[in-house]
């Protein structure tokens, strides 16, 4: 028998295809509304129905809706650089008001916002940050986690003033499987082809992008409305990072500590190159400014709440460098 039908953006990305499987093993129906590439086809052969359709347009699937109880939005738009881009706004922010205005004509029950863990201030190891603490995302000027903050307080005021249900998923860095562009499987393909010749001073919570997936679905019937998760993992320096990836795949590589005068020097001559021929640079300044941050955060909450699992990071990095090799990319 049939559970709730899901409506989720972004089905076709990384967490979003760990998301759509996680719904299927639970018997949930599923919409996908997927940007048309014939590069990607991970949903393939899921038993799911596919909505071609672009997330600003929503005259060409907003029907769609109508036989949904819960909307999903996993959509969004993650490029670092440059750092003032309007297509942030565009889908992280105003695509959101739409799929508000939309949840409130169908009556949904559920509208899981899956954000980022930057909406909240970041920790030390000994004091990790966690949902209360406030924004500071704005001293680094960077329109992805910027407008990530936006919709989110789009979408607690909107509780605030309408009780609308929403719950929102903060991920920290996730490393996994389904990893079409690839986004943070790069870092795995420049350690394992040894291109990566030190590490800065900073680190991240590293999380298991099936751990998340499982805390949002988790969330359709754990999650409190008005309530923010963090979703993250293992908290480790870059240089922890390193050597967990080369271990998992057997690669011999030494890296130097890199002062954190060179990675800003480094980052701001990369993105001043990257203005001249237009190219994205491999670290930009705004990237460069935050490898220098110890980016850690406490999940406890997810945990208790969610029931999130914690899988060993090892085991996402693996999974990551198998499905890269599978689909040549590594």
């Amino acid at each position: 028998m049939r559970m709730d039908k899901i409506f989720i953006t972004g089905g076709d990305g990384m967490l979003g295809n760990s998301i759509v499987r996680v719904l299927l093993q639970r018997n949930y129906a599923v919409k996908c509304l997927v940007k048309k590439s014939p590069h990607n086809v991970t949903l393939d052969g899921l038993d799911v129905e596919i909505i071609v359709g672009d997330l600003m347009d929503s005259a060409s699937w907003k029907n769609q809706i109508n036989d949904c109880s819960i909307i999903i939005n996993a959509a969004a738009y993650t490029k670092l650089y440059p750092r003032s881009n309007k297509m942030c706004y565009e889908i992280n922010s105003f695509a959101v008001e739409t799929l508000i205005a939309l949840g409130k004509e169908y009556k949904i029950t559920k509208f899981i916002q899956v954000g980022t863990a930057n909406s909240f201030e970041e920790g030390s190891l000994n004091s990790p940050g966690n949902e209360s603490n406030k924004f500071s995302g704005t001293n680094y000027k960077m329109d992805y986690i910027n407008s990530k903050y936006k919709a989110q307080e789009i979408l607690l005021n909107e509780f605030q003033s309408s009780k609308f249900p929403v719950v929102i998923i903060n991920p920290t860095f996730m490393i996994g499987p389904f990893d079409s562009m690839p986004s943070s499987g790069k870092i795995i393909i420049a350690i394992t082809n040894k291109k990566v010749p030190g590490y800065s001073n900073g680190g991240k919570s590293f999380a298991y992008s099936k751990d998340v997936a499982v805390a949002v679905v988790n969330s359709i019937k754990l999650g409190r409305i008005g309530e923010c998760y963090i979703a993250g993992g293992e908290n480790l320096s870059y240089q922890e990072f390193f050597k967990k990836v080369c271990k998992v795949n057997n690669v011999n590589a030494k890296f130097y500590k890199i002062p954190n005068t060179i990675v800003l020097i480094y980052g701001f001559i990369s993105s001043l190159i990257g203005r001249i021929t237009a190219k994205t640079p491999t670290l930009s300044y705004g990237m460069a400014r935050l490898s220098l941050l110890n980016q850690f955060y406490s999940s406890q909450k997810a945990i208790t709440e969610l029931k999130m699992p914690q899988t060993n990071i090892e085991v996402a990095i693996k999974e990551c460098t198998e499905w890269l090799k599978d689909n040549n990319k590594l």
